[in-house]
C-alpha cells in the first residue's frame, strides 16, 4: 500500500509539472500573438485613414476629407516599368466624374475662396482632353458647375445611373482632400475593397502620381467603402489630387500648370493599368 501511494503521489506531481509547463507556454504563445496583432493594428489603422472619417464619409465620397498616413514603402520604379508611351487606349470607354457641383462646393481654399467643385471640374476637363487625344471615349458625369439633381441623394442617383448604363471600361472620380493638419499633403487613390479590379486601377494611378509628380511623401492606394465606387462591374477608383488645407499645395492645385501635370499623371496611370493588366 505504501509503495503504491508513493507512486501515485509522484505521478500527480509530474502531472502538475506538465500542466504548469503547458500553461506557461500557452501564456507566452498568446502574449506573442496578442503583441503581433496590436502591432499590426497600430500600423493598419493610419493606413485606412481612420482619423477624421465617419460612417457617412465612407458611404459618401463627396464628404470624405480624411487624412490617411503616408505609404510605408520605398518607391523603386524604373523608367522602363513606368513607360506608357506605346500603350493604346483608343476605344476605351472611360467615365470621368468631377466630384461635387452646384450647391455642393466641397472643400474651400481659405486663402482664395476657390471651391473644390471648381478645381475638380478643371482637372477633370484637362484629363478628358488628354484621354480623348489618345482615342478614348470619355463620358463626363458633369461638364458644368451644375449638380446632377436638386438634392445630394438625387445627384448621387444620377451619377450612379450614368455608371450603370455606360458599360464603361473604367471609372475615375476626381476630388480634393482636406485635413485639420495643414502640413498634410500629396495625392492619394481609393478603391472598394471587394474584388481586385478597382484596386489594380487605383494602384496603377497612385504609382504614376508618385512617379511623375515626384511626391516627397508618397502615399499608397487604400480601400474605402465609397458609394460611388460600388456601381457597375468596371474598375473604379477615386483620386484625391491633394490637400486644399495645405497652403502650398492648395495654391498649386489652383494653377493651370499643376492641374495639367495632375491630369497627365492620372491619364498615364490609366495607361499603366492597361499595360499591367490588359
Amino acid at each position: 500500500m505504501g509503495g503504491r501511494k508513493s507512486e501515485n503521489g509522484n505521478g500527480n506531481k509530474k502531472s502538475k509539472e506538465i500542466t504548469v509547463t503547458f500553461k506557461v507556454k500557452d501564456v507566452i504563445l498568446i502574449a506573442a500573438i496578442a503583441a503581433a496583432v496590436i502591432f499590426f493594428l497600430l500600423w493598419l489603422v493610419p493606413q485606412l485613414g481612420g482619423e477624421g472619417q465617419t460612417e457617412d464619409d465612407l458611404e459618401d465620397p463627396a464628404t470624405e476629407e480624411s487624412q490617411p498616413a503616408a505609404a510605408p514603402t520605398v518607391l523603386d520604379f524604373s523608367a522602363e516599368d513606368m513607360d506608357v508611351s506605346g500603350v493604346d487606349i483608343a476605344g476605351k470607354k472611360i467615365i470621368i466624374d468631377a466630384g461635387h457641383g452646384g450647391d455642393d462646393p466641397g472643400s474651400i481654399v481659405a486663402a482664395s475662396g476657390k471651391t473644390e467643385k471648381e478645381i475638380n471640374l478643371e482637372i477633370a476637363q484637362k484629363l478628358q482632353a488628354i484621354l480623348e487625344e489618345g482615342g478614348a471615349d470619355v463620358i463626363m458625369t458633369r461638364e458644368t458647375d451644375a449638380a446632377l439633381g436638386p438634392t445630394k441623394e438625387e445627384d448621387f442617383v444620377a451619377r450612379e445611373k450614368i455608371i450603370a448604363t455606360s458599360n464603361a471600361d473604367m471609372f475615375v472620380s476626381i476630388h480634393q482632400n482636406e485635413y485639420e493638419n495643414a502640413e498634410a499633403n500629396g495625392p492619394q487613390t481609393f478603391f472598394v475593397a471587394q474584388g481586385s479590379v478597382g484596386k489594380r486601377l487605383a494602384v496603377a494611378i497612385m504609382d504614376m502620381l508618385n512617379y511623375e509628380l515626384a511626391i516627397d511623401t508618397p502615399r499608397m492606394a487604400i480601400p474605402a467603402a465609397y458609394r460611388i465606387l460600388k456601381t457597375g462591374s468596371q474598375p473604379s477608383c477615386t483620386v484625391e489630387c491633394g490637400f486644399l488645407s495645405n497652403p502650398e499645395e492648395g495654391a498649386a492645385l489652383q494653377t493651370d500648370e499643376y492641374q495639367q501635370e495632375m491630369a497627365q499623371a492620372i491619364a498615364d496611370g490609366i495607361k499603366l493599368y492597361v499595360k499591367r493588366f490588359e
